[in-house]
Formats: C-alpha cells, structure tokens, sequence
C-alpha cells in the first residue's frame, strides 16, 4: 500500500507560537523553572499530536511533507531537555548581543525578533526602521560567542570577510554538522510524491 505524505495544515503557526514563547522566556532571564517545564511539555504535547496524526494513517513522521516534517524534526529536537535549554541560554545572548550592536549604532528598533531554528540556509536577518528580525540555523546551536556575534552583525548589516570567515569556519566542523544530522534523522526523507492530506492542528484535542 502506498501511503500518501501528510501535510499538517497550520504546524507553520504552531512552530511560530514556539519561537515566540522561547523569545519571551530569553527576554525574560529571571524566568522560572516553571515555564521551561511548561515549554518542554507544550514541545511534547504538540509532538505526540503529530505523531498521533501520522498513525491514524497507518503512517509515521517520516511521511510528512517536506515543511511539515522539517517543523516537527525541530518541535521533537527540542523535547530534549540539553537542547531546550541551550535554545533558551544562546538566543538570551543573541538577543543582547543584538541590542547592543544595534546601540552602538545608534539604532533602537521598536520590534526585536530572534529564532534559532531548523533553518534553510545559515541565517536571515532584515532590519527597519521599526523592526529587526534574526533567523539563525539550529546547526549553530553550539557555537561559541564569537560566531554568534558574528551571525548578528551579518543578519542585520551585511555581509563583512570577517564575519563571513568566523561563520563558515564553524558551519564547516563536524559540531554544526553534526545537529543538522541529527535533525534530518528525527523523520528521514521519503522520496515520493506528495498527494496531499491536510489535518488542522488546532483542531487535536491534544494541543
């Protein structure tokens, strides 16, 4: 029996209400024990919901589509509690490294955004008047200060030789690629023809 790659219709929404409680946690560093409990099981919760979905289709995460397992990958990555609280420790300190810089500017954006995620590509940045938004790859999820640093100037001001040296020095060790194997591992890649289910998340009793 062939079956069909399953599309989760709004885990795109789910992944973004995780990024944005990890942001309002880092921008919180007094944060309790409490709430990184209560992340790690919405991160669980939302996992076995997948994973449920997936079954009644007598199927497994392996047989999502592309995004929707690229999504979860990240969501069941993150139940491991090492991982969870290294997210939280490195986007804090992207998060001021981010200020900072922007300081020393003299450029005080209203809106800051940084996600480290399972990302295609190293990162992406935008900046305005308004706003300042940072994506960054989960492969630099160990990196030390100096890549960081240097991940947060390129996303928001350009590419510099410096820069460019530090971060494609680390995402050319075995460390950075070894978390984006371990990511592509959670659901293998099944190379055949999506047709098209759709489940609606916010539909599960689960989430």
């Amino acid at each position: 029996m062939t079956i069909e790659y399953i599309r989760l219709k709004n885990i795109k929404v789910q992944q973004n209400s995780i990024l944005q409680e990890i942001f309002h946690l880092a921008s919180h560093p007094n944060y309790d024990l409490t709430q990184i409990k209560a992340l790690h099981q919405t991160l669980i919760t939302k996992t076995a919901v997948i994973e449920k979905i997936c079954a009644k289709q007598q199927a497994n995460p392996v047989n999502l589509t592309h995004q929707s397992r690229k999504i979860y990958s990240w969501i069941k990555f993150l139940t491991d509690e090492y991982y969870l609280h290294l997210h939280l420790k490195n986007t804090c300190y992207l998060l001021e490294t981010a200020k900072h810089i922007l300081s020393m500017r003299g450029q005080q954006p209203l809106q800051l955004m940084i996600a480290i995620t399972n990302l295609s590509g190293l990162y992406h940045g935008k900046i305005s008047a308004s706003a300042a938004h940072i994506m960054i790859s989960e492969g630099f999820i160990n990196a030390p200060h100096e890549v960081l640093q240097a991940l947060v100037e390129s996303a928001l001001f350009g590419k510099n030789q410096n820069n460019t040296r530090i971060i494609r020095t680390f995402a050319s060790t075995e460390e950075y690629s070894n978390i984006l194997l371990e990511l592509d591992l959670i659901a293998e890649v099944v190379a055949e023809k999506p047709q098209g289910k759709f489940y609606d998340l916010d539909n599960t009793n689960l989430i």
